[in-house]
């Protein structure tokens, strides 16, 4: 692979044309995480915890060093970190007391501001009534530090599908895979962050 990162006299490609498929590119993720188990198996807990963990880590800065295959990439006030493809697919590292845990690709992601955040959430009261959203226009926000992420659907089961401009996005409903017809009272899955706060 062409190191774009040091090379001065190359121009680096843009994150459509290496952009990369977040599906495959969590499922490699998770046979690197397996195939480590099994290697230490008989180390103990701690040291299986310590070693997936240094393993994350560097999947992390692998994918960092990358960033420009990639829409959006982006840290949280948390310290989770998100890579967003073109197509709006998001992988999150989620950060929790320290160490990470890589979570299933979502099928769309939008950002919006705290006034629209809090009318989400008061019309969903949760992420089991995330259906709710379904025919209602969400306010979106560009990408920038200070908004929150929300991420619709997950991708295995299929895609979110919806009426999308700028400035705002209408949820139609939920096509899985294979599909012919739309399900118009399921979206698959709503998850919410914490603030962006770094833009890498």
């Amino acid at each position: 692979m062409i190191d774009y990162e040091n090379s001065k006299n190359i121009e680096k490609p843009k994150a459509e044309k290496l952009g990369l498929i977040l599906q495959d590119l969590h499922l490699e993720i998770c046979d690197r995480m397996d195939k480590l188990e099994d290697s230490i198996d008989n180390q103990g807990w701690e040291e299986v915890v310590k070693k997936k963990q240094q393993l994350l880590r560097s999947i992390i800065k692998e994918l960092l060093d990358q960033k420009y295959r990639f829409k959006h990439v982006f840290e949280t006030e948390k310290g989770s970190i998100y890579f967003v493809s073109i197509d709006d697919n998001s992988l999150r590292f989620k950060k929790s007391n320290g160490m990470y845990k890589v979570e299933p690709v979502l099928s769309k992601i939008i950002f919006v501001d705290d006034k629209e955040s809090v009318k989400i959430r008061e019309l969903i009261d949760s992420s089991l009534n995330c259906e709710k959203l379904i025919g209602k226009t969400i306010i979106k926000s560009k990408f920038k530090e200070g908004v929150t992420p929300y991420e619709f659907c997950l991708a295995y089961q299929g895609d979110l599908e919806c009426d999308e401009s700028d400035d705002e996005i209408v949820i139609n409903g939920f096509r899985r895979r294979g599909a012919k017809e739309l399900d118009t009272e399921y979206i698959a899955g709503i998850h919410w962050g914490h603030k962006v706060t770094k833009i890498y």
